[in-house]
């Protein structure tokens, strides 16, 4: 992988130099996370992220996905804790 070795340069280059860019950004940008640990993304890209899930998480990911799955799937499969 081009840049697997730097999490930010080859997400920033998965975003500025595709066609698809949202696409591949979320795609290059979930294996260097994967690969790399949440730690390896830059500070600035973390902080303020809202839906993501810790300790202090309101759980507003969970009622957004219900909400997802309600209107796209018409509840099927549902959401279950």
């Amino acid at each position: 992988m081009l840049h697997g070795d730097d999490p930010e340069e080859a997400i920033v280059r998965a975003v500025n130099d595709t066609k698809d860019n949202d696409t591949v950004g979320a795609i290059v940008g979930a294996a260097m996370g994967a690969v790399h640990g949440v730690d390896a993304l830059p500070r600035r890209w973390r902080e303020g992220l809202l839906g993501r899930t810790t300790e202090a998480d309101d759980g507003r990911i969970f009622e957004l996905i219900a909400q997802a799955q309600q209107r796209w799937l018409g509840g099927w499969p549902a959401w279950s804790d």
